[in-house]
């Protein structure tokens, strides 16, 4: 980051500072920390806040998604898989959201990719093809990501193939 960054950004943060309001938009929840605590949860739009004293802090309530990792995987039967998927989600309560987790998404897709992981090694490839792995990888998923303020809406396996691998002999 350029010097001229490193300033702007400071200016920006003792402006957001010294004013004695903020601006929610309606895609965004907020939470307003007094002394760096939370305070309260105020409803989007225009919110009145003591200057030094209080800060607004924000995230994005929309759904969204994110592509999981590909993963190989062996099945039951012995044979190498490769599995990705997507995630649809939003944020349900910011408050744990922004105050109780490091990195919500990062944890989501490693829920993700763990819960594929338990149900590929435990069928054969014939049954992975055949069960409707998304639903099951959903509800476990779904269950875990609540503990963080995230509803997942849906969660669907993008790829799903046997990995042809060839070792080279030197």
């Amino acid at each position: 980051m350029s010097f001229l960054e490193q300033l702007l950004d400071l200016i920006r943060d003792f402006w957001d500072r010294i004013f004695p309001f903020s601006i929610v938009p309606q895609y965004e929840s907020g939470l307003v920390l007094r002394f760096g605590l939370y305070h309260r949860q105020p409803k989007s739009g225009f919110v009145w806040k003591w200057p030094f004293i209080e800060e607004v802090i924000t995230c994005r309530n929309t759904t969204t998604t994110m592509n999981v990792e590909p993963q190989t995987l062996t099945t039951k039967d012995g044979k190498n898989v490769i599995v990705s998927s997507i995630v649809k989600y939003r944020i349900v309560d910011p408050k744990i959201f922004l105050l109780e987790v490091e990195d919500a998404f990062d944890a989501i897709a490693d829920i993700c990719q763990g819960e594929t992981k338990r149900l590929i090694v435990d069928r054969t490839w014939d049954e992975c093809t055949t069960n409707d792995l998304d639903n099951e990888i959903q509800k476990k998923t779904k269950s875990s990501a609540k503990r963080w303020g995230i509803d997942v809406d849906l969660v669907t396996i993008t790829e799903l193939a046997i990995v042809r691998s060839y070792r080279l002999l030197q």
